[in-house]
């Protein structure tokens, strides 16, 4: 009678002890730290050598006015806070009471994701800094995803309205942020965006106890009208980056295509979603834009300096608002 061989020894999965998770957890949030830094250092080096480049093009004759300067980047983030007072509408409407500066600092480090290709960090970066308890983060990235689109979607609208009142032989520009405004009005719509917040969702939420139902169109028009601003001052900071390089913007129609260049820029930058905070794309479009009215040169460098600024401010301002005490991040 032979004898059965030994069961062979079964080894079971040893869940990483809390102190391993919590190291992992730094670990993480250095690298990502690392990584965000890395891309917007790359990011401001790129814009240093251009700006520089412009002005030697120039002549030189490109002098800065620091206050100017200041303003540019004030109104900027003045706008972007407009934003972020919609997010906490959208962020109520979903059952989640967020304080003002809890919010601030998600929404303002948040934007730094940006500079990571795909943009799909900003998503993470917001859902992990609001303190979303028992309702998830898949629900806080759901608000996130509409958030951004029904900004650029109002965006897009703004640009439109603006550019053919003051540039209306210019057509295939406001024409096609018109068809941008359409496109993403549709998504944002509650019949289709419910099904996007199924699809995203899924891997995350089998059991669907995560995700409430999609946000209303109620939501948008109650909050609209702080987006409509918010464009509007990230227009008026372009109109100050022009006042910074001595141009002097004092017509209605100046005012109204640097709001339209500015809006179209950041949503053509936004929907070309493999392009870091759409490098490139927005350059293009705002010396397109601005070169008939002000010349190439001046263009040039409205752009490469709108964008030095908006990221230097959204650097200070989030690191500020990263460290700030979050037992006062409260209402």
């Amino acid at each position: 009678m032979t004898q059965a061989p030994p069961p062979e020894p079964t080894t079971s999965h040893v869940p990483p002890s809390p102190r391993k998770r919590w190291a992992l957890k730094i670990i993480f949030k250095w690298l990502l730290v690392a990584a965000v830094l890395s891309a917007i250092g790359r990011h401001i080096w790129t814009l240093t050598d251009e700006w520089r480049g412009a002005r030697e093009a120039d002549g030189g004759s490109l002098h800065l006015a620091f206050g100017w300067v200041g303003i540019a980047a004030v109104v900027y983030l003045l706008g972007l806070g407009l934003c972020g007072e919609f997010w906490r509408t959208v962020l109520a409407e979903a059952g989640l009471r967020v304080g003002r500066l809890e919010l601030l600092r998600a929404y303002y480090v948040g934007h730094l994701g940006k500079y990571i290709p795909g943009k799909a960090m900003v998503v993470v970066l917001r859902a992990g800094l609001i303190r979303h308890g028992s309702l998830g983060a898949v629900r806080v990235g759901l608000t996130v995803i509409f958030e951004t689109l029904a900004m650029m979607a109002i965006g897009a609208l703004v640009a439109a309205g603006c550019l053919l009142i003051a540039e209306p032989a210019r057509w295939h520009y406001w024409g096609g942020a018109t068809g941008m405004a359409v496109v993403l009005f549709v998504v944002v719509h509650p019949a289709v965006f419910g099904r996007l917040s199924h699809w995203i969702s899924l891997p995350f939420d089998r059991n669907r106890s995560d995700v409430t139902s999609p946000p209303r169109y109620g939501s948008l028009m109650r909050g609209g009208g702080l987006l409509v601003v918010g464009w509007v001052l990230l227009g008026l900071s372009l109109a100050a980056t022009g006042r910074a390089i001595g141009l002097d913007l004092n017509s209605v129609d100046d005012l109204l295509v640097s709001i339209g260049t500015a809006a179209l820029a950041t949503v053509a930058g936004f929907l070309v979603i493999f392009m870091p905070s759409g490098i490139g794309v927005r350059e293009l479009i705002v010396i397109e834009l601005l070169a008939p009215r002000f010349g190439p040169s001046a263009a040039v460098g409205m752009s490469i300096l709108l964008r030095l600024i908006w990221v230097v401010a959204e650097l200070g301002v989030a690191g500020v608002l990263y460290k700030w005490p979050m037992r006062t991040a409260k209402d």
